[in-house]
């Protein structure tokens, strides 16, 4: 299903502020510029929205998003911090995303 362009624009803010304060590559850019890097890892993961539940839906579709993008162990859903989907969930709850 998809989503208002209201509620995209707001997951991403959320999903911005997250990866600002819990990613390993905050310090490398600044994450909410159009041009960033990481755009598209941040549209796919607001993209999600419909299918985030809970803390732990919101460190999943991280942890999918960065391990499609880089194939790289350190974002397995496993390893992914739990943090991170604790501060997407409340930034989400914040915003009435959720």
């Amino acid at each position: 299903m998809a989503i208002a362009k209201v509620q995209r624009e707001g997951a991403e803010a959320a999903v911005v502020a997250v990866l600002r304060s819990s990613s390993p590559f905050a310090w490398a850019e600044p994450i909410d510029d159009k041009a960033s890097e990481f755009r598209g890892e941040v549209t796919a993961i607001a993209k999600q929205l419909s299918r985030i539940r809970s803390a732990r839906d919101a460190a999943h579709a991280i942890a999918r998003v960065f391990d499609s993008s880089f194939h790289s162990p350190n974002y397995k859903t496993e390893s992914w911090p739990d943090e991170a989907g604790e501060l997407l969930w409340t930034e989400l709850l914040k915003r009435d995303l959720v």
